[in-house]
């Protein structure tokens, strides 16, 4: 295994536990709203999370080929590594997410038939801000695991060869 493909598995696995930790986090906090009764709001098992760990395991494995195109596109936008990088993760990943979202078969807590826009809004604005800082994290944990010293030994490569 390469050094790209082990970056790209391990800044995975690190966006994903960004992910469920920050669903963990709201539904924490969700779960401490009392609800009209006065009761505390039920707080989801262990299921819940595997399920969304698996959904944003879905999104990452989507992102294998839109990120293959980014990586072998970095040298031609002439940008600092780490910037690239962390937004491009941060858009691929909130545009998979947003657009995989609405596909996956769990039940939507405001609608009763939602349709594939009423769905995608609905995540855009509950875990728009959560899949781009997975992103993010995703993006500049693989640039420092992967492609932080790419830059310099091509820049060395090629001044010392000319």
């Amino acid at each position: 295994m390469n050094s790209r493909s082990l970056g790209y598995l391990v800044s995975s696995l690190l966006g994903l536990l960004f992910y469920v930790a920050w669903i963990f986090g709201e539904i924490l906090l969700d779960s401490r709203v009392l609800d009209s009764r006065g009761d505390p709001a039920p707080f989801p098992g262990l299921s819940f999370f595997i399920w969304f760990a698996l959904f944003g395991g879905v999104v990452f494995l989507a992102l294998i080929l839109p990120w293959a195109v980014a990586v072998k596109f970095v040298l031609k936008t002439r940008w600092s590594g780490k910037l690239y990088f962390t937004f491009v993760g941060a858009i691929l990943v909130f545009v998979l997410g947003c657009l995989m979202s609405p596909l996956m078969p769990w039940p939507w807590p405001t609608f009763e038939d939602p349709t594939f826009f009423e769905v995608l809004i609905f995540t855009v604005q509950r875990q728009g801000i959560c899949f781009a800082l997975a992103g993010s994290l995703f993006g500049a944990s693989y640039w420092f695991l992967s492609e932080r010293f790419v830059r310099a030994n091509n820049t060395l490569g090629s001044s010392s060869a000319g």
